[in-house]
């Protein structure tokens, strides 16, 4: 089912265990999260970019989104991702987005304040989950000026980088644990949300899952295994393989992969608790 985000945050802010957000671009993919998610006896964060959700449009995306997680047990939330413009966030939501993202960015806090501000007010008057964005895998996160973020516009959660990346990996990906600690002290009552985690070794995920880090967005892990199994699926064989087997192979490629996460970061068996079934 389609539900909001705030109950599933507080929960897992408090029972030590963090929301698994997996980035779903086609029904294929969205459904191997749910059946993941159905597995695990988990709740689940499905993300869409802007670019994405501007590409079909939010209508459609959120009316594909209830129909699919109708036939789920697990308790969805469909999260728009990198909102830049609040005309189009503040469509999303009334299109049925249960939570949005907006996309701060680094530097320039007043301006970013009036942006978060203005979507927090709207947000929270038809009771939507809002966080911001801060920064990237190319910049740090100052834990004041999250602070004064967070304080000056009452957004339900931070998003950031921490030595994670995104995109490709490098084998450099890592978790500054300092700087979230930094945060956690300043804002220790604050939803934290871990931005580009693929990569990142399962040990450091669950660590970082039993804090305040209450989300944990996962995108190119997710493509990978996805683009990987239509690779191997047609080998030698080209176009001869039929097209709904390959699709089949791919989803529950990413099947496996976002049941394997959602172990990781500990919400595998929180359906029952949480009541959602």
């Amino acid at each position: 089912m389609l539900v909001k985000p705030h109950q599933l945050f507080d929960r897992a802010r408090r029972g030590g265990f963090a929301l698994g957000a997996f980035t779903g671009v086609s029904s294929e993919i969205m459904q191997a999260i749910l059946k993941a998610a159905d597995e695990e006896r988990s709740p689940v964060i499905i993300r869409t970019p802007e670019q994405m959700v501007r590409r079909v449009g939010p209508k459609i995306l959120v009316g594909m989104v209830r129909l699919l997680t109708d036939d789920a047990e697990c308790a969805c939330v469909l999260h728009l991702d990198q909102g830049t413009d609040f005309s189009f966030i503040q469509a999303c939501i009334e299109a049925g987005y249960t939570s949005v993202m907006v996309e701060a960015g680094a530097g320039l806090l007043p301006r970013n304040i009036q942006k978060c501000r203005e979507v927090a007010e709207y947000g929270r008057g038809r009771g939507v989950w809002v966080e911001a964005g801060m920064g990237g895998d190319t910049s740090r996160v100052i834990p004041e000026e999250a602070k004064e973020l967070a304080e000056a516009t009452g957004v339900d959660a931070i998003s950031f980088a921490c030595g994670t990346v995104y995109g490709a990996f490098t084998g450099q990906e890592y978790i500054q644990f300092e700087l979230i600690d930094a945060i956690q002290k300043l804002l220790p009552g604050l939803p934290l949300v871990l931005q580009g985690a693929s990569g990142l070794a399962d040990r450091h995920i669950t660590e970082v899952a039993q804090g305040n880090v209450c989300q944990v967005n996962f995108e190119t892990e997710v493509h990978a295994a996805y683009i990987g199994a239509f690779k191997g699926s047609l080998g030698d064989t080209g176009v001869t393989t039929p097209l709904p087997q390959l699709l089949d192979n791919a989803q529950a490629a990413v099947q496996r992969v976002v049941a394997r996460k959602l172990r990781t970061l500990g919400s595998s068996g929180q359906t029952e608790y949480l009541g959602y079934n």
